[in-house]
């Protein structure tokens, strides 16, 4: 990665870390949360716990920050990419040698733009997926939800290893279906409000992830795609030879604003989970303190101590 090397300027890295303000607390929550999984710790919280899904859910819970953090190193990349093969001659990266041609010297740095940028999105998109599943875990094993609200956002908790887990999607329709649930538990579980603004601050980005990945590759300014649909699907059109420039795209910076909002929205989000696993488990006799000044942290738990079963954690807490 050139965000990683010498290669840059000062103003020309300044410029590419500076849109990411959030990236401190990202490298904090990462750091904390391999610290609470590292040296066998996690083993030490399981064993704690009897059977459950708290390891399944931390562990996802890592991974998710983890996404976040490669996203923000790859719209750093997204910048870096621009502006130092916008001033470099590129060497040609599958057959060697300098690019031949003026459109594909000018077209290189956008692509590597595009492509960091477009990264970015599916990891920011793909640590609410992993988000979500940490939601509907945490949620049972607090007591916070029945067994049929949790399937109705196609979790099933007597199912340890299941073959896929549930998306933001699933919980979201799930989550509006358990509302019509008179005395429901899961409506009013603490993190569902956290949910709801990530859903809201990535809402862009997931439409831009699902054109990366399903649908039409998105159009840039500086990149325009071709369009899969078919010119007779409209009631007229008209062909221009040579093409006219086409402004209408948008450029790929806004790409980069949108990618942007959804990793601060899903930032948001982990840390609140984050802080719930923290809050929930010391009452249950497992204690995970991040230490000052430093991603460091120490566990103890109450080993022979048992935590009281799933049906007898009280929820009272961590429900609104």
């Amino acid at each position: 990665m050139l965000i990683a090397t010498e290669l840059l300027s000062d103003d020309e890295r300044a410029a590419a870390v500076e849109s990411l303000p959030f990236r401190d607390d990202t490298l904090r929550l990462v750091g904390q949360l391999f610290g609470a999984l590292k040296n066998q710790s996690i083993d030490l919280i399981d064993a704690a716990l009897g059977p459950n899904h708290v390891r399944a859910a931390m562990v996802a819970l890592y991974e998710a920050g983890d996404f976040l953090l490669e996203g923000c190193m790859e719209l750093a990349e997204s910048y870096a990419c621009q502006s130092y093969f916008g001033r470099t001659a590129p060497i040609d990266p599958l057959r060697g040698g300098p690019l031949k041609d003026d459109e594909s010297v000018a077209r290189f740095p956008w692509r590597l733009a595009r492509q960091m940028t477009e990264n970015a999105c599916t990891h920011a998109i793909t640590a609410g997926d992993h988000l979500s599943n940490v939601h509907i875990r945490l949620a049972w094993e607090i007591n916070a939800a029945t067994e049929t609200e949790v399937k109705i956002c196609k979790f099933n908790p007597s199912d340890a290893e299941p073959r896929s887990w549930i998306s933001v999607s699933d919980l979201q329709s799930g989550l509006r279906e358990v509302e019509k649930i008179p005395l429901g538990v899961l409506k009013g579980f603490e993190p569902n409000s956290h949910f709801a603004a990530y859903m809201d601050g990535s809402k862009r980005a997931r439409q831009y992830r699902n054109a990366i990945i399903h649908r039409d590759r998105p159009t840039y300014r500086e990149l325009p795609a071709f369009g899969r649909v078919s010119l007779w699907a409209k009631d007229e059109f008209t062909i221009k030879f040579p093409a006219e420039p086409d402004e209408a795209p948008p450029p790929i910076s806004t790409y980069r604003e949108i990618v942007i909002d959804a990793l601060a929205a899903a930032l948001s989000y982990a840390k609140a989970l984050w802080d719930l696993v923290i809050r929930w488990l010391r009452t249950i006799r497992v204690f995970i303190r991040p230490l000052p000044n430093q991603n460091r942290i120490e566990i103890t738990t109450e080993q022979g101590r048992f935590a009281p079963r799933r049906d007898l954690r009280d929820p009272g807490p961590f429900v609104r």
